[in-house]
């Protein structure tokens, strides 16, 4: 469980991270923003995570939907995990939302 202060990490956070390091206790991350392989968005993460606790937050796992659950997301969203927090022991949260379908209207 993380304590203390977190701050969500935006791509504009980043050259201030560079520069100095901001008193926050923790970083939150919107997962599907870093579960595409390489980029400097990657590259970003894995500076900070040595530096950061960082908690996990989900927009788009849809687990409201009528569809089945998408097991590639599934694989990303854990190897993402995997990344992040190698003592095994993520925090990860994603909303009860429906963003997506196939079904037609």
């Amino acid at each position: 469980m993380l304590h203390g202060f977190g701050l969500g990490l935006r791509p504009e956070h980043y050259a201030a991270f560079a520069e100095r390091r901001p008193a926050v206790d923790w970083l939150e991350v919107i997962s599907e923003n870093y579960m595409l392989p390489g980029g400097a968005p990657l590259q970003h993460l894995d500076r900070l995570r040595r530096d950061y606790p960082m908690a996990m937050h989900g927009v788009s796992l849809s687990i409201g939907s009528a569809d089945d659950l998408d097991l590639e997301y599934l694989r990303a969203l854990k190897a993402l995990a995997d990344r992040i927090d190698r003592r095994g022991s993520p925090t990860i949260s994603a909303g009860p939302a429906w963003t997506t379908t196939t079904c037609t209207i």
